[in-house]
């Protein structure tokens, strides 16, 4: 996370959401949070997609039936 401004109770704030990079076992969300002064937060999550096996958690493919729900995602919520 990267903070840039304080954001104040009540201040209006608009989250947005970006997919950023998809590969074939992760996807990584960048977010952006804004106030009518300008961007005051940014990051990113990465999501890592695994089966488990006898050894633990292993890296997977990204389910096909997934893909479309991921693709072209960007999403700004006020």
């Amino acid at each position: 996370l990267q903070y840039k401004k304080p954001i104040h109770y009540g201040e209006p704030l608009t989250i947005a959401l970006t997919i950023s990079e998809m590969k074939r076992v992760s996807v990584k969300i960048q977010y952006e949070l804004r106030t009518p002064a300008g961007i005051v937060n940014t990051g990113f999550t990465t999501l890592v997609f695994v089966r488990m096996s006898e050894s633990g958690f292993r890296p997977d493919m990204i389910p096909e039936r997934l893909l479309p729900a991921f693709e072209g995602i960007s999403v700004a919520v006020p």
